[in-house]
């Protein structure tokens, strides 16, 4: 027997621990509960049914929460009193029943009896002292509970009791929290939105959301009207939405009356609570269906701004916390209505002094488009050049958009004919447009007077100009521009198809825009005589070039004549003397015709490209003392280097008598070789001409400055005519050296 208790007691034991894991492993209140009962049914077998009811401090009833192996829905719908719960509730003690189907006292036998239910057991839930709820036990047939059975349930129900407590203060914790972090975001959009309307929706969304509130309103003072009116509403029933007023007048009502005193009213319940028959003047709560009603102040700086309503259909009890919470939601309303006020203050302030600055900017305007125009006058006047048709495209767009017409005619007086040059039409300039008899348009009367004419019906007054009656033209203002003898040349014509007024400034800056097209008619008048002027001097200077030319191919032409006398006349001597004299002059002629050929045929005809004359005299000597290629090579060393005739006749004769020199005596018998020629420029300007040859040499006693042969006499006197020096090099490359500046009119080396 001691045995059988011993593992009685283990395996209550080992049950009460089950359970104590179970409604420890989560603090969710729905969910420990549900393991408790689940824990219960697998535990202790008996048992057929078991149930929770917790503590309502709202309400002070015990509500429906959990149950096992019954229908939830129909058991939290049963609407009848508890009084054997709430007796457990009392007395803080365990009730039991052996048959709840017969005993006079369960008020719904009928319910026990379709769930085949016998006996019950309710043990109170207690943690700390405080009483939770009852814990109910049922089973299927009829059963005594012995006192340890009631032991082990109170025990039992003390485990559950610090479990449901704890899960109560947890779900009050992130209740608070929630409601901390709702009241911190009202706050926030109190403080940050200057738009009421978002604020007040913002708190009664809150404050219905945290409380479970059917319905929510708030209600503001209006000073203008002296009445409260309604601002903002939010509900979960449409039917609630709809108030018995919009507007009530002060102590009209409940809502009034809190509005007014500033202090709280709640009704827990309206249909208990004489307060509400006496105080409300619509009952409209009541008719709605609804239990409670609740009304707190909205304030500002300590002075009551409205009030906030909140609406439930149940009946209920606000604890102390929630009252203050809500209350505190009610704060920011009238902190955003200040902040609205101070808003909407300075938006006006802004507005007045947006006007201002609109007004001063107006001014500001004036004085700069007048700046403008004299800006635009002094550009006018600075950037005037260049083609006629783009000076007077300009002037016409610019004086269209400084004085808004349609249309701006720029045209030329010629003859009894005026000439329509650019006419700019809505943003777009056209050309050379066409001309008419200056008689029948307005502008023969500012040519008569040389004044600025104005016209209004235009078109009807001067009918025979097509363009002024196919544009419906209105308006009509004409400037003379005058040229330096004072005669209109050009009228500038303003034109629009509507009434246009011109103040005196207006028309003194239009007087000055015709004076500078005057001055540009009359400067384009210049430039047309200039160019005339050019073209006869480009035409007078191309005549004298093909003189010059034609001049260089007759000196040409004659040397050549002179060189066949000599030749003829050499063939009337068997002199070797006379002959060889006759040679070296055609020589010598030879090289100064060679230079008259190349400036009558180079471009150029003051210069010669002298490294092209080296090549062509060269061959030619070659030709004339019948050396071979292969006997006598020529090398030539010199870029193209551009000589003019002052200098190229002297140098082409002094190179024709060295280079000659070298050919008759260098190579003797028969003798091979080579011939250098070299031209250089230096940085300096100085000319560098050498002739050298691999040859006999010269002999060492010459002294060629003082030689009695014609061809040094000739090489030392040019050479001193074109203020040069020259030298005889007599060791290794044998040959001479000659430097001569360059003369300013010369080009030297091209690209």
């Amino acid at each position: 027997r001691l045995f059988g208790e011993s593992q009685h007691n283990l395996e209550r034991i080992q049950a009460l621990r089950e359970i104590e894991q179970a409604i420890t492993s989560t603090l969710d209140l729905r969910a420990r509960l549900a393991f408790l009962l689940e824990k219960i049914d697998s535990l202790v077998p008996y048992t057929a049914a078991a149930t929770v009811r917790l503590f309502n401090r709202e309400s002070g009833l015990l509500e429906p929460v959990a149950c096992q192996n019954l229908d939830e829905e129909e058991w939290k719908a049963r609407k009848i009193s508890d009084l054997r719960g709430q007796w457990v509730l009392n007395n803080k003690a365990p009730v039991m029943l052996r048959n709840v189907q017969t005993d006079p006292r369960t008020r719904d036998p009928e319910f026990f009896r379709r769930h085949g239910l016998f006996s019950y057991l309710r043990v109170p839930l207690i943690a700390k002292g405080e009483l939770l709820g009852v814990l109910s036990f049922y089973t299927k047939e009829e059963h005594e509970f012995s006192s340890e059975e009631v032991e082990f349930f109170s025990m039992l129900a003390a485990q559950a009791a610090i479990a449901i407590q704890n899960s109560q203060l947890y779900e009050q914790l992130q209740r608070r929290t929630y409601e901390l972090a709702a009241l911190n975001s009202i706050t926030a959009a109190a403080s940050q939105s200057l738009d009421l309307e978002t604020v007040l929706q913002e708190i009664i969304k809150k404050n219905t959301e945290i409380y479970h509130f059917d319905a929510t309103r708030i209600y503001l003072f209006n000073p203008q009207t002296d009445k409260i009116l309604l601002q903002a509403s939010f509900g979960t029933h449409p039917e609630l939405l709809i108030p018995p007023l919009i507007a009530y007048k002060r102590g009209q009502g409940i809502v009034a009356r809190v509005a007014e005193t500033g202090v709280p009213i709640i009704f827990e319940n309206v249909f208990t609570d004489p307060r509400y028959q006496e105080l409300s003047h619509f009952k409209f709560v009541q008719k709605k269906g609804c239990s409670f009603f609740a009304v707190f102040p909205v304030k500002s700086k300590s002075r009551t701004v409205g009030a906030i309503i909140c609406i439930g259909r149940a009946p209920r009890r606000l604890m102390p916390n929630e009252i203050q919470l809500i209350t505190s939601m009610a704060d920011p309303i009238g902190s955003a209505m200040e902040n609205s006020r101070l808003y909407e203050q300075t938006k006006e302030q802004a507005i007045q002094l947006e006007k201002d600055i609109i007004e001063q900017r107006r001014a500001e305007h004036r004085v700069a488009e007048r700046a403008n125009r004299l800006q635009k006058l002094a550009e006018l006047s600075m950037t005037l050049s260049g083609d006629p048709i783009d000076v007077f495209e300009r002037i016409a767009a610019m004086i269209g958009e400084m004085f808004n017409v349609r249309i701006v005619c720029l045209s030329e007086i010629r003859g009894d004919e005026i000439y329509f040059l650019s006419v700019y039409e809505d943003g777009k300039v056209m050309h050379d447009v066409g001309h008419c008899p200056l008689s029948i348009t307005p502008c023969v009367n500012v040519q008569k007077t040389k004044d600025i004419r104005v016209f209004d019906h235009v078109a009807e007054k001067f009918p025979e100009v097509d363009f002024l009656k196919s544009h419906h033209a209105f308006s009509y203002c004409g400037l003379p521009c005058l040229d330096s003898d004072g005669n209109v040349v050009s009228v500038t014509s303003l034109i629009d198809d509507k009434p246009h007024s011109f103040s005196d400034e207006d028309k003194d800056l239009l007087l000055i825009f015709a004076q500078r097209i005057g001055v540009e008619f009359e400067r384009q008048r210049h430039l047309a005589e200039r160019g005339r002027a050019e073209e006869l001097i480009r035409a007078s200077l191309k005549e004298k070039e093909a003189l010059l030319k034609e001049l260089h191919h007759r000196v040409k032409n004659n040397l050549q004549v002179i060189s066949s006398l000599l030749n003829l006349q050499s063939g009337f001597t068997e002199d070797k003397l006379a002959i060889e004299m006759f040679k070296e002059c055609q020589d010598r002629i030879k090289a100064m015709a060679l230079i008259h050929e190349k400036l009558y045929e180079s471009q150029d005809l003051a210069r010669i490209d002298f490294a092209d004359y080296i090549r062509d005299i060269a061959s030619y000597l070659f030709r004339t003392y019948g050396i071979k290629a292969d006997e006598v090579t020529l090398k030539i060393n010199s870029a193209e280097i551009l000589i003019g005739i002052d200098t190229a006749i002297p140098c082409g004769l002094i190179l024709n008598e060295l280079m000659a020199n070298s050919l008759k005596y260098a190579f003797p018998a028969g003798k091979g070789g080579e011939i250098c020629v070299d031209l250089r420029l230096s940085d300096d300007n100085q000319f560098t001409l050498m002739v050298r040859d691999n040859g006999v040499g010269f002999p060492k006693e010459l002294d060629f400055r003082h030689t009695k042969t014609l061809g040094l006499q000739l090489v030392n006197t040019l050479t001193d005519q074109v203020e040069g020096t020259i030298r005889l090099e007599n060791s290794g490359g044998r040959g001479w050296k000659m430097q001569f500046p360059k003369l300013k009119e010369e080009t030297g080396l091209s690209q």
